[in-house]
Parts: C-alpha cells; sequence; structure tokens
C-alpha cells in the first residue's frame, strides 16, 4: 500500500501497489496506457514521476485521465514527503483477490519507478514471459545464473498459480461440496430404488388386474411414480428458493461475482430428475413387463 494527496491537501489517500517497477511492467502484463506515457528507461525525469490508474484519478477529483497528466502529488514516504509528477493514466486492473473487502473507494494502483521515489519499494522480483514448451530450460539457465549472482537458490512460481494461492480455502470447499452432493444424490437413489422396488412389490396384484384390463406401460409407470414425483416436485419449490438464498449470501463475500440465471438452478433440478428416472428404469420396465397371471397368483 502506499497513501497519497493533493499538495496542500488535508486527505490522505490509501492506494493499492505493486511497488517499484520498470520500463517493462505495462508490457509484460499487457496493461493498458489510456493517457500520458509509460516510464522510460533510466530516465532522470522519471525518479519522481508515477503512473496512476483510471480509478485513482477520479479519487483525486480529476475529471478525466488526461487532466490528472502533469499534476503532482505528495507520497507519504516513512517520515518524509516526496513530491512526483503523474506522467501517464493506467486502466484500471484488479490488483487484490475478488473478495468483499475490496470496495469502490479504495480501488486504484499508483505505480514508483524502481526504488528512486519511495526506496523501500526496490524492485525484488522479476518476472519473465517464456515459451511454456521451453520452461524447464529457461528455467535451469536462470536458477543457473540466479545462483552466481546472488549465491542462493530461486524461488519461483508460475503467476496463475501465484493468483490460485488467494482461493484456496474456496477450491477446498468446492471439493468438499461436490463429494457430498454425489453422496447424497447416491443415498437417494439407493433409497428411491429401493421405494419403488417395495411399492411394486405391494402393488403386485393391482397392476396385475390393470394390466389384464388393458393398462399400458406408461399407465403402470404412472401408478408407481404418482406419489413420488409429487414428492420430487415439493422438494424442488422447497429447495430452489433456499438454493437461491445461499448461493446469494455466499456470494457476497466477493468483490467480483457471477450473475446466477435461472438455468443455474433448474438444470440441476432436471439432472437430479433424470438421474434418480434412470436409477428405477429397471424396476419399472420389470413391473409393467410381468405377466399378469404370475400376479394374480401373487400372496
Amino acid at each position: 500500500g502506499i497513501s497519497l494527496r493533493l499538495p496542500g491537501g488535508e486527505f490522505w489517500f490509501g492506494q493499492d501497489t505493486n511497488g517499484g517497477v520498470d520500463e517493462s511492467f505495462l508490457s509484460t502484463f499487457n496493461i493498458e496506457l489510456i493517457a500520458g506515457r509509460n516510464f522510460q528507461a533510466d530516465n532522470p525525469a522519471d525518479q519522481k514521476s508515477i503512473l496512476i490508474s483510471k480509478a485513482s484519478a477520479f479519487r483525486f477529483g480529476f475529471s478525466s485521465p488526461e487532466e490528472a497528466i502533469g499534476q503532482n502529488i505528495i507520497i507519504m514516504e516513512e517520515e518524509r514527503n516526496v513530491e512526483v509528477k503523474v506522467i501517464g493514466v493506467i486502466k484500471d486492473y484488479e490488483f487484490r483477490p475478488f473478495f468483499s473487502d475490496v470496495t469502490e473507494r479504495d480501488r486504484g494502483v499508483v505505480l514508483t519507478y524502481k526504488g528512486y521515489a519511495v526506496p523501500h519499494f526496490k524492485p525484488l522480483k522479476i518476472t519473465f514471459k517464456i515459451d511454456l514448451k521451453k520452461t524447464d530450460e529457461v528455467v535451469e539457465r536462470i536458477d543457473a545464473l540466479f545462483q552466481k549472482t546472488y549465491q542462493e537458490p530461486m524461488k519461483w512460481t508460475f503467476l496463475d498459480e501465484k493468483i490460485g494461492m488467494n482461493y484456496a480455502d474456496e477450491r477446498s470447499t468446492r471439493n468438499q461440496l461436490a463429494f457430498f452432493s454425489v453422496l447424497a444424490v447416491g443415498i437417494t437413489c439407493l433409497g428411491l430404488l429401493g421405494m419403488i422396488s417395495n411399492k411394486a412389490v405391494e402393488k403386485t396384484k393391482e397392476i396385475g388386474i390393470r394390466k389384464v384390463l388393458g393398462a399400458r406401460m406408461d399407465q403402470i409407470a404412472a401408478l408407481l411414480l404418482n406419489t413420488t414425483v409429487r414428492q420430487v416436485l415439493i422438494a424442488n419449490l422447497v429447495g430452489i428458493p433456499l438454493a437461491y438464498y445461499l448461493v446469494q449470501q455466499y456470494l457476497t463475500k466477493f468483490s467480483e461475482r457471477l450473475e446466477m440465471s435461472w438455468w443455474h438452478y433448474t438444470i440441476p433440478a432436471l439432472l437430479l430428475l433424470i438421474i434418480m428416472f434412470a436409477t428405477i428404469t429397471s424396476v419399472l420396465y420389470k413391473t409393467a413387463k410381468s405377466n399378469p397371471v404370475d400376479a394374480l397368483k401373487y400372496e
């Protein structure tokens, strides 16, 4: 983080920062420059210059990114204040993980050039864009150079893995929910299979009589599933609103979120119905195709 204010201003603005960067930072991470210019390699004028994001420009009260160019801003640097000049405005990018502690008033990123304006922001990390097909070869060469220079092994990670560390708990929760959901569906299907089988046994004679009187296969299936279908519909009427509420409560922890549509709830319900009907198909088919003569003799 970094604290800044306008010259003569009373309020300090807390902003996120990637610390001191060099002139290749924007191009490496494909960050768009929307006004002004980028840092230039070892340009003395850039030692007291900064880049700010579009959100930062508006937080400082500038009506447009162009208006921010050339403006002076004060940086709080430990026990002294440093005056720097805005030379460029960049497109906003997400600095923090997508959790709800990031609010609109907290947004904004400020970049300083290397360790000049803020000495304790001296760059301590290097980013490489490499061909993934040559990862092992390139990492080995970089590691050898690093150890030769600093006499210690290099610590490295892929950017997506680094970002993914912030969501490790979310992935763990997802995996647990998926496991117990599959387990619950499996137990439900076994229970449904047993219930339909028991119902078919209880109604053996009734089914036999109906078949003798000309009942079709779909009518026999309706006889066995009538109560079950009503129970499933009631369960969905209770479950879908409850799922909607719980999902909305969960999503409040994120600063950015997906808009949930109706099919996010109806498709799982339909899939569950298909799985359940597939489970009991064999019982229904066997019952509907049974010989009515044997059914009438059943005690």
